[in-house]
């Protein structure tokens, strides 16, 4: 496992300051037209009806069987709804909409390229966005206290842009969607702003580290045409069952009503390696077996720098007989699962994994994935299946972790 310098600045970003995300190659869908918000009521699992402008909503768009087709984020714009979604979903689910506006005056249209789109997470963000858009404290603390996807249409030096409540991460966040010919330029902008913030860009891996440790599901991994939103977890978020018909609420709302799903996506805690750790500053001593003394002192075979901290990991010096030992950092990584991995109790097969990485603030390795209905309560212990390994790990609540917005 690699711990880069670079990675572990743009983490501390996320969590301790500012962090820039660039979500530009996300899908962004318009739908016009006089029918534009029945058109896409009776597609949505969530009430697009209670849209106003200002507002947004996650909805999953699901299958004729219930199962999740896409999911979008949908936004009530002047004359327009507003969609993005992850850029896997963009085609798919353009075609899904044409495929079912026959007999509607609703206008489906891929405008991804005409739009850039920003995100920026941290405790400090809400402290940039006032400098830079004078936007009122009062404000400001309005979006935040209300539930996500509130917006707010602003300036900045004569550019339109829309400020999105969007706290993805756990943090405080915001989302900005600016014309795509300016986005290079406030990019630019935003970052020579920010400096005073801590501001820094962040990437693919630090994104996938958050999103697990918020335990936030991703089409492709947790979500597919073969899960069920509530199996998902968001029957909350994304579900009205007061709304009326949509395609899928048959199986959606049977399920809701007389059953229960057969399994739930959970948080998973995988036992780590003995190994001392320092991160965030605070030490926490984990130790090998002590060496024999008649053999020359180890030497640290990892040091990483974390958060301003000097980890060291020792490993008994080697026999000289002997393969090379591995690195720690290499044998951490053989212990983090992978997607399909088998979770299992005994000789019981459970579910899968779905997502799996080491956690810097958790200081361990965290995994979400699909478990048995029966096994789901926090604090079962289960067992992953991992290139011929079994892994201890403990089922817990999602998200790993909770910060103040969430709370």
């Amino acid at each position: 496992m690699t711990l880069s310098s670079d990675f572990l600045k743009e983490y501390a970003a996320v969590r301790t300051e500012t962090a820039l995300f660039d979500f530009s190659s996300r899908g962004k869908i318009q739908i016009k037209g006089n029918d534009r918000v029945k058109f896409l009521q009776g597609l949505a699992t969530n009430d697009i009806n209670r849209l106003s402008d200002g507002k947004g909503l996650y909805t999953i768009l699901p299958s004729v069987k219930g199962k999740i087709a896409s999911e979008a984020v949908v936004y009530f714009f002047p004359g327009t709804l507003f969609l993005t979604v992850h850029p896997e979903l963009t085609e798919k689910t353009v075609q899904m909409l044409n495929r079912y506006k026959i007999g509607s005056d609703a206008k489906i249209e891929d405008v991804t390229e005409r739009f850039a789109l920003f995100s920026i997470q941290g405790p400090k963000s809400d402290l940039l966005l006032r400098e830079l858009f004078q936007i009122s404290f009062s404000n400001l603390q309005t979006m935040i206290q209300l539930l996500p996807d509130r917006y707010l249409s602003t300036q900045l030096s004569g550019l339109d842009l829309k400020v999105i409540h969007d706290n993805w991460s756990g943090e405080t966040g915001f989302d900005l969607l600016v014309p795509a010919g300016e986005g290079a330029k406030f990019r630019e902008f935003i970052l020579n702003k920010g400096k005073g913030y801590g501001l820094t860009p962040a990437g693919e891996e630090v994104y996938e580290t958050i999103r697990v440790e918020a335990g936030v599901p991703l089409y492709g991994k947790e979500l597919s045409e073969d899960v069920l939103p509530q199996e998902a977890g968001l029957e909350a978020r994304a579900i009205s069952y007061t709304k009326g018909c949509f395609i899928g609420q048959e199986t959606i709302a049977r399920l809701h009503y007389l059953g229960h799903t057969n399994r739930s996506l959970v948080g998973i805690l995988v036992a780590s390696l003995s190994a001392p750790l320092i991160l965030f500053g605070a030490r926490q001593e984990k130790h090998l077996p002590a060496p024999n003394p008649r053999e020359a002192p180890a030497k640290p075979v990892a040091s990483l720098i974390l958060f301003g901290a000097r980890q060291e990991k020792h490993l008994p010096a080697p026999n000289p007989r002997e393969a090379p030992a591995k690195p720690v950092a290499s044998l951490i990584q053989d212990d983090i699962p992978v997607k399909n991995d088998k979770i299992g109790s005994g000789e019981k097969i459970l579910g899968m994994v779905t997502s799996a990485l080491f956690s810097p603030l958790l200081k361990q390795i965290i995994a979400m994935g699909y478990v048995s209905r029966q096994f789901i309560k926090p604090g079962t212990v289960v067992e992953i299946d991992h290139r011929g390994k079994k892994l201890k790990a403990t089922v817990t609540e999602l998200p790993f972790i909770k910060k103040a917005e969430q709370k």
